[in-house]
């Protein structure tokens, strides 16, 4: 009787154990995505305003923040002319833990990178009104 229930709690620990084991390894994976997609929709706003304004840059920079990126740089074409090439690059970390060898929990810093380049759809007149 005693052998059964140190062998199901042995089994529950090391299930739990797994368990918490295979979440920390896939976070990482789904913040990458995260950052992923929020830096492709900063793209599209670049794409359609010909450009990425200083205060995009501060939305994307708080944006980042509230999701638990540190910001390292963010570096985008301000302002370009039809044909011209847009360019986009941010450097972000993020902290979070992962299980050594030794069965204990390690604070790591993942470093995301984000680099595109587009041209310049955008159309703009400077034509002055009659």
């Amino acid at each position: 009787m005693i052998g059964k229930m140190i062998t199901a709690v042995t089994a529950g620990m090391m299930m739990t154990v797994l368990g918490m084991h295979i979440l920390l390894c896939s976070l990482p994976l789904f913040r990458r995505l995260e950052y992923d997609a929020l830096c492709y929709k900063y793209v599209l706003i670049m794409d359609q305003a010909g450009g990425l304004s200083p205060t995009a840059i501060k939305r994307l920079s708080q944006e980042m923040e509230d999701r638990g990126f540190t910001v390292r740089k963010i570096t985008g074409t301000e302002q370009a002319r039809f044909g011209d090439e847009l360019s986009f690059s941010i450097q972000a970390d993020f902290t979070t833990f992962q299980i050594t060898p030794a069965w204990v929990l390690k604070e790591v810093s993942l470093s995301f990178d984000y680099q595109t380049s587009l041209i310049c759809r955008k159309i703009k007149s400077y034509a002055a009104d009659p």
